[in-house]
C-alpha cells in the first residue's frame, strides 16, 4: 500500500514534494487566488519553478527568507534564481507537523540538534566557584568589613 502522503493531491507544493531539498530556479511570482470554489477569494502571493507545474503558496518567512539569500527584497531580481526547497519538520500547524521552507543554494541541510544527555548530579549544580571541603581553596578568603556603623 502507498505511504498516505502520498495521497494527498494538491494544486500547490507541498512538503512531500520536496523532500530533504530540492534545488529550484524562480520562474515567475503573481497573485492568485487561493480559495476553495465557492468560497471568498483568498489571495496570495505564489511562486512558480522551472521544475515544478505546481507553485509555492508563499508566505512572508518564504519571502524574507528568499529576499536576504538573494540580496533584493524586488522580487522581479529573483526570476532565474536558485533556491533549495526542503521539509522542515519543526514548523508546526496545529496537529501537522512539517512544512516548506528555503534556504540559499551554497547551504548544508539543517541537522536538528542532538541535545547531550545530562547526569544531573549535584557536581552539576555546584557554583563555578565551589570547592568541595576536601580540597583546598586555590584562592586567599575576600577580606570581610565587619565595621558597621551602630554596631559594636
Amino acid at each position: 500500500m502507498p505511504d498516505i502522503d502520498t495521497m494527498k493531491t494538491s494544486n500547490y507544493l507541498k512538503k512531500e514534494d520536496v523532500g530533504q531539498g530540492v534545488q529550484v530556479t524562480i520562474r515567475e511570482m503573481i497573485e492568485g487566488n487561493i480559495a476553495q470554489d465557492g468560497k471568498p477569494a483568498d489571495m496570495k502571493w505564489l511562486i512558480y519553478f522551472n521544475e515544478f507545474d505546481k507553485p509555492l503558496v508563499s508566505n512572508v518567512t518564504h519571502r524574507e527568507q528568499i529576499a536576504a539569500y538573494l540580496g533584493s527584497r524586488n522580487s522581479d531580481h529573483w526570476l532565474g534564481k536558485q533556491v533549495i526547497l526542503w521539509n522542515d519538520p519543526s514548523v508546526v500547524f496545529g496537529s501537522n507537523v512539517g512544512g516548506i521552507r528555503v534556504r540559499p543554494t551554497n547551504q548544508q541541510p539543517q541537522q536538528q540538534p542532538q541535545q547531550p544527555q545530562q547526569n544531573y548530579t549535584p557536581q552539576n549544580y555546584a557554583p563555578q566557584n565551589y570547592a568541595p571541603k576536601n580540597q583546598p581553596n586555590s584562592s586567599p578568603p575576600a577580606e570581610f568589613d565587619d565595621d558597621i556603623p551602630g554596631f559594636d
